[in-house]
């Protein structure tokens, strides 16, 4: 028997216990039942079989895409609600570092940022970085404000010292 591990789905655990399939089988016997689920996967197509009961969702390329964190800002932005001061679809490491350069430069004011990765669920893949707390960045930040380097030195500068603070937290 596989180790549980939590990464394991609720649909993954229901099916290795055939009392509980038993019991939603009575339950649902002679009834319109159905299961409702954000992200398809193939066990709930497997469970679905099993219990000889339908699924209610939407295509899993829409799922899959809707349900990411970049696919919820995309909503947001496509319906015009207010969201956090935020970027999304970054693909590479180099594109995180520069676009995360580029927002604070926008927003020196801002003291927190949030990091979020998109295929990671339940609160896993979340980290921060607390910039007024990284020695390197208040002296920068003080040499902006008093106008003492340029835009593109500062935005230089930022990027390599964010990639030296994220190598740092990695080792």
């Amino acid at each position: 028997m596989k180790k549980f591990s939590p990464s394991y789905s609720l649909c993954n655990m229901l099916l290795f216990s055939s009392k509980s399939l038993q019991k939603i089988r009575r339950k649902i016997a002679n009834k319109n039942a159905y299961i409702v689920q954000g992200i398809v996967s193939n066990s709930e197509y497997f469970l679905a079989n099993i219990l000889d009961c339908p699924i209610l969702a939407d295509e899993f390329e829409l799922t899959n895409t809707i349900f990411t964190k970049s696919g919820s800002k995309r909503v947001f932005e496509l319906t015009n609600i207010p969201f956090p001061i935020s970027a999304w679809d970054i693909q590479t490491e180099a594109e995180f570092y520069e676009t995360l350069a580029d927002l604070i430069k926008k927003y020196l004011h801002v003291n927190v940022w949030l990091f979020k990765i998109d295929n990671e669920i339940n609160g896993r893949g979340i980290a921060y970085v607390q910039l007024d707390k990284i020695k390197s960045f208040v002296e920068l930040k003080k040499e902006k404000n008093n106008n003492s380097i340029t835009d593109e030195t500062f935005l230089v500068d930022l990027k390599n010292t964010l990639i030296k603070v994220f190598m740092k937290l990695n080792h």
